[in-house]
């Protein structure tokens, strides 16, 4: 019951949830999450608690009023005079999720050789147009990573809760683990060190 066991999809997290349950019949639950679904409730609390609103702009949702696919073709015709193909828009968001994954400085995306034509610029219009709202954030699936290793390095509070939660921590996969997804989970376990890859 103190232990939290983080995958990287929704699938596997089922997957490892079914074997317990059926292999350790008498055992208490063991918290099964991908790592984006524990950083979502990272992040919840941490804006929740800033007073800061958010809005989901990619995803399944229907209704949003800002999609993260016209936004990011958008900035690439204003920026280069062009339409965005599907193809471009791929390697775009791509590059996109490698820079905050890799925990680069945003200043430094400008200076970087890109998969595309002045991709940094286009990457600094896109987090500032999701940031211009004073107290209103528009967040794509990996600033839900980023917002919530800032609110664990940041918000002592906040991190103490989370690490509370749990004594233990088991990562699946975790050699494919990302810079910031490694940053999350050592922010968890940084009191106890009780931690299994």
């Amino acid at each position: 019951g103190r232990i939290k066991a983080l995958t990287f999809c929704v699938a596997s997290a089922a997957d490892m949830r079914e074997c317990l349950s059926r292999f350790f019949t008498q055992s208490k639950r063991v918290d099964f999450s991908t790592i984006h679904s524990l950083a979502m409730q990272i992040t919840r609390n941490y804006l929740d608690k800033r007073k800061v609103t958010y809005e989901l702009i990619e995803g399944s949702r229907e209704l949003r009023t800002v999609n993260k696919l016209f936004l990011l073709k958008n900035i690439y015709k204003e920026v280069l005079g062009e339409e965005c193909t599907d193809d471009q828009f791929s390697t775009l968001s791509t590059y996109i999720s490698y820079l905050k994954n890799r925990m680069i400085p945003m200043d430094n995306w400008a200076k970087l050789k890109g998969p595309i034509e002045k991709a940094g610029v286009i990457a600094q219009k896109y987090e500032a147009f999701k940031s211009n709202q004073p107290g209103h954030l528009f967040l794509d699936f990996d600033d839900m990573l980023v917002v919530a290793e800032e609110a664990l390095r940041l918000d002592d509070e906040l991190a103490g809760q989370f690490r509370n939660k749990f004594d233990y921590i088991l990562t699946d996969e975790s050699k494919d683990t990302s810079l910031v997804q490694h940053q999350i989970v050592s922010h968890l376990v940084a009191h106890q060190g009780n931690i299994l890859v």
